[in-house]
This record gives structure tokens, C-alpha cells and sequence, in this order.
């Protein structure tokens, strides 16, 4: 368990979408949050020459109670950072393959940083 402290973050109208931009002159409007490490995987976009299936795996440190994010990145709302991150894994059909030893290491890792 580790405590975030997040500053206010206001909204502001950018030509033709809003944007969140984190209010720095706000003093004292801040909030603590517990944490926790969850492994989540997604589809890597590969160039069409690739036929193979590819997944990016990563162990993204989120509130309590968030049990999946919405995309792997640092920028998603409910992530509050990315703790590792592996990209563009090949899924094989054997336990050997990249994104299965991948997917065992960021479960060793998230386990451990969760203990």
C-alpha cells in the first residue's frame, strides 16, 4: 500500500475539446488516496506485415477498489503510474512463449510490490 497525494485538477475549453489541466495556484485542495499494483494486459498495434498476435503486458499501480484500467498509460484517469511495462509480446501457443513468461513476471512483480 502506498499513499498518492493528487493536487485539484480543473478543465478548460481547448478549440473543440476539453482538456484537464491540474491546478497548480490551488494551496491545500489536495486529496490522499491508498493505492494498490494490478497486472493488466491489451492488444499491441503491429504493422500489417505482422500476422502474429502481439500484447503489451504491465503493472500499473491504482486506487483501491479500481480492478481495471482503462487503457495502459500513464495519462488514464485511474492509473497512477505505470510501474513496469512490456511491449509488442508475441503470443505463442506453448507456456514459453513471450507474453506468457511476460504475464508470470508482472504477476511476481505486482506481488511483491503489493506485500
Amino acid at each position: 500500500m502506498s499513499i498518492v497525494v493528487y493536487t485539484a485538477i480543473s478543465r478548460r475549453y481547448c478549440g473543440y475539446r476539453w482538456v484537464a489541466q491540474r491546478d497548480l495556484a490551488t494551496k491545500g485542495q489536495t486529496m490522499t488516496t491508498a493505492t494498490h499494483y494490478i497486472v493488466q494486459t491489451s492488444r499491441a498495434c503491429m504493422p500489417n506485415s505482422c500476422w502474429g498476435n502481439y500484447r503489451r503486458v504491465a503493472v500499473l499501480e491504482v486506487p483501491v477498489g479500481v480492478d481495471h484500467a482503462s487503457m495502459i498509460s500513464a495519462r488514464s484517469r485511474d492509473v497512477s503510474s505505470v510501474a513496469q511495462a512490456w511491449e509488442r509480446l508475441n503470443v505463442g501457443t506453448t507456456s514459453r512463449c513471450a507474453y506468457q513468461v511476460a504475464l508470470a513476471e508482472a504477476r511476481v512483480l505486482a506481488a511483491a510490490l503489493n506485500a
